[in-house]
């Protein structure tokens, strides 16, 4: 994934471990993201993601732990500033708004 400037990026494996990577070298496990292959969108702090779940429909995690949760939504997307989360489940579009005091 880029990382938060041009000339970092960030490197995650099938846990959700993740590594940034910079001219500098490698720093070990940053954060930790849920396993979402393609379906992984993160804010652009990296705190705030949408993945797949294993067992279908689509999660909202904020600082490593899920917040919510849509079993039957098809996708997910999440804004540059992760307060905002757009859900399609079957029939309608669902816009989420995370109310947290930190953005």
């Amino acid at each position: 994934m880029t990382g938060r400037t041009n000339d970092s990026c960030l490197l995650l494996d099938h846990a959700g471990q993740a590594w940034r990577i910079d001219r500098e070298g490698t720093h070990p496990r940053e954060i930790t993201l849920p396993r979402g292959d393609e379906s992984l969108m993160t804010s652009q702090d990296l705190r705030r993601c949408t993945a797949r779940n294993d067992s279908g429909g689509f999660g909202y995690w904020r600082d490593g732990v899920r917040v919510r949760n849509w079993p039957e939504a098809t996708s997910a997307a999440i804004s540059e500033d992760g307060r905002s989360i757009v859900v399609t489940l079957p029939g309608t579009v669902e816009v989420w708004e995370d109310e947290a005091s930190e953005p």
